[in-house]
């Protein structure tokens, strides 16, 4: 059995190779954001992070096609939560029939699929690819600013309602049940904080209102939006993407571990931590040395507890 598992990797990854750009991905968070030009996938980015126009790490934002290539965006003071600018596919540079295998993916923790209307048959195509492979991923609509303020100047039309009728519509033309509706430019409103829970669960917003203006480097806004505790060597090591031989993915964040079955089943498993120790369901523990070595060779080796231990 562990024989033909093997040979089925193999296979995979055969058919969709992981991309040179994708390396070194133990222990690292990846989230894809990908969508035809003039979506905002750029915009987006930087408003995930929180970014003020200008910051260091700021992504280019265009009326044209500014990502012509994978550009990665490490979350602000956390470099291993990584968010990735992928190029629009359906060009001559990325075309639609190989972009899942061009783009890497299956690689990605997570992928946000984005549109600033109505979803084409490309990105329709992309979440029943992503489905069958059990790679997580979210739909996501921007801009539904600009349409609850057009449907109020034209047809009298509140917020609620016009947010009633972009669901309606994704529902009954693309099957899409679950959407984000979000806008770039009021990251307060919509679903954008609902985003920002689904993509970093446990994440606490920690600003400081008095604060001017957004910049991470200004002491007075205390680190927000990002991991705001300061871990342990042995739980800092564990952060992040991890997968086994039976194709399960771990998705370490803080004490929280979020495991995904090959099988599509989902569910959180909480971490306990004593003596220098990191437990696993109370049967399994891992410490310094092993983290350590864990980081050098990219295997993660957990060991039984033992009789004396917490």
């Amino acid at each position: 059995a562990e024989r033909a598992r093997q040979r089925r990797r193999d296979q995979e990854r055969a058919s969709y190779p992981q991309p040179k750009w994708l390396e070194n991905i133990e222990g690292t968070i990846n989230i894809g954001v990908v969508g035809n030009s003039g979506v905002g996938k750029s915009l987006l980015i930087n408003k995930l992070r929180r970014l003020k126009p200008g910051a260091v790490g700021w992504a280019p934002v265009g009326i044209k096609e500014t990502t012509c290539e994978p550009m990665v965006y490490p979350f602000p003071g956390q470099p291993n939560v990584r968010l990735w600018d992928l190029p629009g596919a359906g060009t001559a540079a990325v075309p639609s029939e190989t972009y899942v295998q061009d783009m890497g993916l299956r690689y990605f923790d997570k992928l946000l699929i984005c549109t600033a209307g109505r979803f084409t048959t490309m990105e329709v195509s992309l979440r029943a690819e992503l489905e069958k492979h059990g790679v997580p991923f979210c739909m996501v609509r921007t801009k539904v600013d600009i349409d609850v303020w057009n449907n109020r100047e034209d047809n009298n039309r509140d917020e609620s309602t016009t947010l009633a009728e972009i669901r309606k519509d994704l529902l009954q033309n693309h099957s899409v049940e679950d959407v984000f509706l979000v806008s770039s430019r009021d990251v307060e409103s919509f679903d954008m904080p609902r985003l920002m829970n689904e993509l970093f669960p446990g994440l606490k917003k920690q600003m400081n209102a008095a604060a001017p203006s957004f910049c991470p480097t200004v002491p007075a806004w205390n680190d927000s939006w990002a991991m705001p505790v300061v871990l342990s060597t042995v739980l800092a090591g564990l952060q992040g993407r991890w997968t086994d031989n039976f194709r399960t993915t771990y998705l370490v964040h803080q004490s929280q571990v979020h495991v995904s079955l090959a099988n599509g089943q989902r569910t959180i498993v909480p971490l306990t931590e004593t003596a220098g120790k990191v437990f696993w369901m109370n049967r399994w523990c891992i410490n310094e040395d092993i983290i350590n070595t864990a980081l050098r060779s990219g295997t993660l080796q957990w060991m039984p507890m033992l009789q004396g231990d917490p």
